[in-house]
């Protein structure tokens, strides 16, 4: 079966083998105008009659093709409704995923950071600005922030897992969050709170960790919560204080990271 049950009945991965020898695939095209006798579609093709009942026999078993057995005639006709189901399936998996923009977005980013990284000397400040509309009171959101059960639940981009989190909500409290992506890689940023005002505002740094544990670059993040007319504002201000030097595929991902953390903590709270 199609994995994730996108096909429901049919057998792709023997479906698609089968179409991937060539004049399996003429046959196919052939049969698509109209059913044809064997000896037919040997003569359109050049092919040996055993050689295309052979085929054909293939076709058959992974049900694209039916051959009628009238008598002494075999004519072979095309399963319709497995092709139907193929193509609408197939159609599925053209459809945009609004993953699909985040990529080029992230790799445009990217591209834009390496280029400014080899243009600086030497340590730069630089600051990212993310904002969100939530539908629901600051102190739901907070509750969602301030507690490491809930952030769990939604620190993390898109196809990553929190595996570990410590939010402590006090000054000098530990920062600090674990994500897994979906190979098994894990990546750290760790990091002490600087400033707390309860249902308002969060003040922290943050530092993702190296392979060897050091950290890559520092950062201090200010969440502040506002209300948005029967909801919440949520705003972030990113201070990454060596930027010039921060490896550009982290500093290319931070504001969509936390563009993508926050439609998850909508969904937290929103729910």
């Amino acid at each position: 079966m199609w994995r994730h049950g996108i096909l429901s009945t049919v057998d792709s991965h023997r479906l698609f083998a089968a179409l991937g020898e060539p004049n399996r695939a003429r046959i196919v095209e052939l049969l698509a105008v109209a059913p044809r006798t064997v000896g037919e579609i040997a003569q359109t093709l050049g092919l040996r009659q055993p050689q295309t009942t052979k085929h054909l026999q293939t076709l058959e078993a992974v049900g694209l093709v039916v051959v009628h057995r009238l008598g002494k005639r075999r004519v072979a006709a095309l399963e319709r409704s497995v092709v139907r189901e193929l193509a609408g399936s197939l159609g599925i998996l053209g459809v945009a995923s609004p993953s699909d923009d985040v990529l080029v977005q992230y790799e445009r980013a990217l591209r834009a950071e390496e280029q400014r990284n080899a243009q600086v000397g030497e340590p730069v400040l630089r600051t990212f600005r993310i904002e969100r509309a939530v539908a629901a009171l600051p102190g739901e959101v907070w509750r969602a922030v301030a507690s490491a059960d809930q952030a769990r639940r939604w620190w993390s981009p898109q196809h990553f897992e929190v595996s570990s989190c410590v939010v402590e909500p006090v000054i000098g409290g530990r920062m600090e969050v674990t994500i897994r992506e979906g190979d098994g890689a894990e990546y750290t940023s760790t990091g002490e709170v600087l400033d707390v005002s309860p249902g308002r505002s969060l003040a922290f740094t943050q530092a993702p960790l190296g392979a060897d544990g050091t950290p890559m670059f520092a950062a201090v993040h200010t969440l502040k919560l506002g209300v948005d007319g029967s909801g919440t504002l949520i705003s972030m201000m990113v201070e990454v204080m060596d930027g010039g030097i921060a490896p550009a595929e982290v500093l290319a991902g931070i504001p969509i990271g936390w563009e993508q953390c926050f439609s998850k903590l909508a969904a937290v709270v929103e729910s």
